[in-house]
């Protein structure tokens, strides 16, 4: 039992990372709380005082390597930057609550990304995956459902989840569930794992369904993304079989339609939202421009990091012009590169370790939410990441390229 608890340890913070939201949204639901923000302030001090525990164990340890003192240094001077904003500009309860967001998951997440690149553990998340994704599916997709199936926008009840986190939380259930059903590294051949995979397949149709009709744009375009991404790489592995594929393609799309008719998806107003153009959204817009001529009036250094709140008043639902407005071009040319740098890795070592696909999964959906929506600081899916990456050994970066050139 204690060496099942151990192999477990890792992968299991790591999959509280990618369902954090969720798992507060289950607890919520299963607990009829009327208040999210005790349960989402519960999981959060649960997961930074195992963070923080491991932090000090491996200091004690003299595990800290140079690659993990770079990180952390990164983290806590954002962290200074980010707390002293408020002398300059004042107090302002939301500025509280993402720097509270920030020190309670984002920097734990980064740790626990930084510590799980030590462990050769990446099959284990494969175990845990569809259990996680049908869980908190099921239940957030059942409340997303009871408004969208009367027509209108899926908004505040009892269970605290509004159209953005259920469409989000679907979208993310789609890809973990496409993931599992299609490009999960298949072992040899038994009931449960056949089960399990048609379970997965399953639930992309149900979530692709109930986000589409919550009415999050980020989420429909990273799952349509990700859809035309599925369809070429099945189609590009059934060379041999292009015709036989090529009918489960057009099954498959014939499904979503019967679906989406029998749902009335195109007349739900989640939908509606989503097939509106984004210039007409007058709010959103208004936050973009704010956050643009911020930028505009200090291009270089920006305004401060956690300027937004006063400066914008609220984040402008862009990463990009976000950092932009805080940090200037230097923030800008110094974050987003590592973003991109992060994925190219993923993206190789794919090759070799059909794991790392799903990290590159999350990593896409987690950038497009932060374009479309949510504030870079509470980010946690992007630094568990990146962090991850960095301190990945210099043989699983460059492994791709051994084995393409020993070939």
């Amino acid at each position: 039992m204690i060496r099942v608890v151990k192999i477990y340890f890792m992968p299991v913070l790591v999959m509280l990372i990618f369902f954090l939201g969720e798992i507060c949204s289950c607890t919520q639901i299963l607990s009829g709380s009327l208040d999210g923000s005790k349960i989402n302030h519960t999981w959060a001090m649960i997961l930074s005082v195992i963070a923080y525990s491991l932090l000090i164990k491996d200091l004690f340890n003299g595990l800290i390597t140079k690659k993990i003192f770079k990180i952390l240094a990164i983290l806590f001077l954002l962290l200074i930057l980010y707390s002293s904003s408020s002398f300059f500009y004042g107090s302002n309860s939301k500025y509280t609550s993402y720097l509270l967001v920030y020190i309670a998951e984002t920097i734990p997440a980064a740790y626990i990304g930084m510590r799980f690149a030590r462990f050769n553990s990446l099959d284990r998340l494969n175990d845990l995956l569809p259990y996680f994704v049908f869980f908190t599916s099921v239940l957030i997709g059942t409340i997303g459902l009871r408004y969208a199936a009367i027509g209108e926008r899926v908004s505040h009840d009892d269970s605290g989840l509004n159209y953005q986190s259920v469409s989000y939380y679907m979208a993310f259930g789609f890809s973990y569930a496409c993931y599992y059903a299609f490009f999960r590294e298949k072992k040899s051949f038994n009931i449960c794992n056949a089960i399990l995979r048609g379970l997965m397949i399953l639930m992309m149709f149900y979530c692709a369904i109930i986000c589409l009709m919550s009415g999050g744009r980020g989420a429909f375009v990273y799952i349509v993304g990700l859809s035309f991404y599925l369809v070429v790489y099945y189609l590009k592995r059934s060379k041999r079989h292009l015709m036989w594929a090529t009918l489960v393609v057009v099954a498959v799309a014939v499904t979503i339609a019967f679906l989406m008719k029998h749902f009335n998806v195109m007349e739900s107003a989640g939908m509606l939202r989503v097939m509106d153009r984004i210039t007409d959204d007058d709010e959103r817009m208004g936050l973009y421009r704010k956050a643009f001529d911020v930028f505009m009036d200090s291009p270089i250094f920006g305004k401060g990091v956690g300027s937004i709140w006063w400066t914008v008043g609220f984040y402008s639902h862009n990463m990009v012009l976000d950092i932009l407005a805080e940090m200037g071009l230097i923030g800008f040319f110094f974050f987003i590169p590592i973003l991109l740098r992060t994925l190219y890795r993923l993206y190789q070592n794919s090759y070799f370790e059909k794991t790392f696909v799903l990290l590159f999964i999350v990593m896409s959906g987690a950038l497009i939410r932060n374009i479309f929506s949510s504030y870079w600081v509470s980010a946690t899916k992007l630094f568990f990441i990146c962090s991850f990456v960095y301190c990945l050994p210099k043989l699983n970066q460059f492994k791709y390229k051994y084995i393409k050139k020993n070939k």
